[in-house]
């Protein structure tokens, strides 16, 4: 999405250091996570988004909040939130930073939200992908980043969020990898092929989704693999 430039950003930029603790790969590589959350007319919503990511036992190492196409006070309440953030979790002490962007006209909605912010995050291991009304349990992050590093295969998880939008963690290599084979300028053509397309390219990368509901406190049991680009579960 190169043709969008942001209007007004808030936020300053620097290096975020890896919270703690740390979930490392068989190399030792300490994982990083960074967030995208598209917005549009959400002024009602996206504070208490925010919130949920900071009350998060694993908050994201940086939170970029991509608005377009708004009306409303998005930009303004999200901007409340802007800058860096030290939180002290039952994991422990742990440092984010949340940018707003103000990109104005999006012709491409979510999905050029989506691309946008990724954009941005191209050298984090994983993107996580919400919804500008999700929210969801307090331990989702730690419990998708766990099982994302532990399933290199895997290009994608979700959980599903309070009230049922997108919460979904990814692995950019995955999305690299699925921009190069489709030879794709960018991760997502539409909303719609978040889960069943854009990580799952010729099957290589499934998707994973875990169930978190607010009945178990949690993550669930129940497990759904998407298996290809069709959208075939097992």
């Amino acid at each position: 999405m190169t043709d969008l430039a942001p209007i007004r950003s808030t936020g300053t930029a620097r290096a975020v250091e890896p919270v703690a603790p740390p979930v490392t790969d068989a190399a030792g590589h300490h994982a990083t996570i960074g967030c995208v959350i598209p917005a549009h007319n959400q002024e009602e919503s996206i504070a208490q988004v925010i919130e949920s990511l900071l009350a998060q036992t694993r908050v994201p190492d940086v939170v970029h909040v991509v608005v377009g196409n708004t009306t409303d006070a998005t930009v303004d309440v999200a901007s409340r939130y802007a800058g860096p953030h030290e939180v002290v979790t039952v994991l422990g002490e742990q440092y984010t930073e949340v940018f707003v962007h103000d990109i104005g006209r999006n012709p491409g909605e979510k999905a050029g939200a989506f691309n946008y912010g990724y954009t941005l995050l191209e050298g984090y291991d994983f993107l996580l992908a919400m919804d500008g009304e999700a929210v969801t349990d307090d331990r989702a992050v730690e419990y998708l980043e766990s099982e994302a590093v532990a399933e290199t295969r895997i290009g994608a998880m979700s959980a599903i969020s309070w009230i049922d939008d997108a919460f979904i963690i990814f692995s950019t290599q995955a999305l690299r990898e699925a921009m190069e084979q489709g030879s794709r300028s960018a991760p997502w053509e539409r909303t719609g092929e978040v889960a069943d397309r854009a990580a799952s390219h010729g099957g290589m990368h499934p998707v994973e989704v875990l169930h978190f509901h607010p009945s178990t406190g949690g993550r669930g049991l129940m497990r759904t693999r998407i298996a290809s680009e069709s959208g075939e579960r097992r």
